[in-house]
């Protein structure tokens, strides 16, 4: 995975993914288990530190995979 997957990944996790870019990344998302499982990562380490249970933009996560 390259940086500039990792910081797309990241700002689809913060909710500054513009919609167009989200949607293509989402459907690499339900194709490529490893960028998929590092998305999750992303997430859990996000809620974590903003004490948050819910995220932005996760529900279409698992929707999608």
């Amino acid at each position: 995975m390259n940086d500039a997957i990792k910081t797309q990944v990241s700002a689809f996790v913060d909710g500054e993914l513009p919609d167009n870019e989200s949607e293509l990344l989402l459907r690499r998302l339900s194709q490529d288990f490893d960028l998929s499982q590092q998305a999750a990562e992303y997430f859990a380490i996000g809620r974590a530190m903003r004490g948050h249970r819910g995220v932005k933009g996760i529900e279409r996560l698992r929707y999608r995979c």
